[in-house]
């Protein structure tokens, strides 16, 4: 018994000792939690497939993590490492929907100095009609002759030509008397 306790205490007197001798310095304890989370999150650039996604830029920052989904899903999707940047193109998203996004904060490149998630924030991609040249609302057209011009193709309408050519026959005998 006398040994457990001197054994016990002898632990607890290190654990002691080690925790005073380094004073305020209590990175082996616990990290550092000085990663401030992303503030003032908007969107612009709103289309059917895309939408640029905005925040203040934080100079601390390494890079960044964003997270999105469709209102009524249940799982997120994720786009990482984005450079430390104040925006973020998002694309290949449905039309005429409603999203959530979020942003994380990474400040060490070891992802172990990171923010909390910001607030979320919503948007509605827009449902214009598309054109032949893939453009939402756009006014690109298909010719007479079949192809997509106009509006952002760089491409213009064919002249159609289909000349007509009428042959008539008689039954009138040539050279008969």
């Amino acid at each position: 018994m006398t040994r457990n306790f001197t054994k016990n205490f002898s632990w607890i007197f290190f654990l002691f000792f080690l925790i005073f001798t380094l004073g305020n310095n209590t990175s082996l304890f616990a990290q550092n939690q000085n990663c401030n989370q992303p503030i003032n999150l908007f969107t612009s650039n709103i289309s059917n497939f895309s939408v640029e996604l905005n925040w203040d830029q934080d100079p601390s920052v390494e890079k960044y993590r964003i997270r999105y989904k469709k209102i009524a899903a249940t799982s997120w999707n994720y786009q990482h490492n984005i450079s430390n940047l104040n925006n973020y193109s998002l694309t290949g998203l449905s039309s005429d929907t409603i999203y959530i996004w979020q942003l994380k904060a990474h400040c060490d490149l070891a992802n172990t100095n990171n923010s909390t998630w910001s607030v979320m924030d919503t948007f509605i991609t827009t449902n214009y009609t598309v054109d032949c040249n893939g453009d939402p609302n756009g006014t690109a057209f298909i010719d007479s002759c079949g192809n997509c011009v106009g509006g952002n193709t760089g491409n213009v309408a064919c002249i159609p030509f289909s000349p007509n050519v009428v042959v008539t026959l008689s039954n009138t005998d040539c050279d008969s008397l």
